[in-house]
């Protein structure tokens, strides 16, 4: 129950802050699937986070970044 009301809380305040500021209430929306895949990610096999870890570095390596953190 607490979790749906974090989710709906999220939803209601990120449409107030579009409404106020597109641009901004997009960025709070983005954050908010950032936040949904790490959950997500923190619930796999370290084997797999791991993976998932070596992966996204390659891939922004291919892409120019240079340094990337990872950590807790």
């Amino acid at each position: 129950m607490q979790n749906e009301a974090v989710s709906i809380f999220k939803t209601l305040l990120t449409e107030l802050v579009k409404s106020q500021n597109p641009y901004a209430g997009n960025i709070m929306e983005f954050a908010n699937h950032l936040d949904e895949a790490v959950k997500i990610v923190q619930s796999l096999p370290v084997d797999i986070q791991n993976q998932l870890k070596t992966t996204i570095e390659a891939m922004l390596a291919a892409r120019g970044f240079q340094a990337v953190f990872f950590g807790r």
